[in-house]
């Protein structure tokens, strides 16, 4: 399962699983030092790992599709 960090609050993490959009609650503790919000999360047998290429995929993905949307607005 992935998630996106949605938002951190004290000693919680917000998840945000990038497919359902459904929403749940984590401790930091959890998850892997120095996390930050927008980063995406792997979840394996109730353990947490940052998934960097996926991030990137993600970023690419939005960056483009932004463009994309700026290209439209000058036609």
């Amino acid at each position: 399962m992935k998630y996106a960090i949605d938002r951190l609050e004290g000693d919680i993490a917000i998840l945000e699983n990038i497919v359902t959009k459904e929403k749940k609650e984590v401790p930091l503790s959890l998850l892997p030092a120095n996390i930050y919000e927008k980063a995406i999360i792997r979840e394996e047998n109730n353990n947490y790992y940052q998934d960097i290429q996926t991030e990137k995929e993600r970023e690419a993905m939005l960056r483009e599709k932004l463009n994309r949307l700026k290209n439209l607005k000058k036609n």
